[in-house]
């Protein structure tokens, strides 16, 4: 129970703040573009790094041993992002680059393993291919809804089960 509300609490921040974001700037072309649109430089990394810390125990408990490091490389490449928000600046953008390829493709390879096709994660593709402008971003939010639901569906699967 404790890992479902503290997975709630991630999901509701991130969520939040891309919301409000949506509505005070207009679609941002990727979630860490953000940091440069808004007054304090600290919202984007805290708020990042927030949504991972809450979200870390909740994904390692519902993600199997044999790829739990997908569920570490996923969290802590978020650190890393929130880490290195400047990624403009030269050494500042590849430690943020890194992190965010690594987050991606960690991401993707626990939704397939989780669930088997990532819907949402397709649908941000399409949706970004149609609003190139946008396309990081509905990629990025596709990846958070997959990570999100999929997170909640396991966490019900293994209170069920009384896991």
């Amino acid at each position: 129970m404790t890992e479902t509300i503290l997975a709630i609490i991630s999901f509701a921040i991130i969520a939040i703040y891309l919301v409000a974001y949506v509505i005070t700037r207009g679609l941002p072309t990727s979630i860490s573009v953000t940091y440069y649109h808004t007054e304090s430089k600290l919202l984007f990394p805290v708020v990042v790094a927030l949504c991972a810390a809450l979200a870390w125990m909740p994904l390692m408990r519902v993600t199997p041993e044999n790829i739990q490091f997908l569920a570490f490389l996923i969290c802590g490449s978020i650190v890393f992002v929130a880490a290195s928000p400047a990624f403009k600046e030269d050494l500042v953008g590849k430690v943020h680059t890194g992190a965010a390829v690594t987050l991606g493709l960690a991401a993707l390879a626990w939704i397939i393993v989780a669930s088997g096709i990532p819907y949402a994660t397709i649908l941000g593709v399409i949706i970004g291919v149609v609003f190139r402008r946008n396309f990081v971003f509905w990629l990025e939010a596709g990846i958070l809804i997959d990570i999100y639901v999929n997170l909640f569906v396991l966490l019900h699967i293994c209170s069920s089960a009384g896991a």
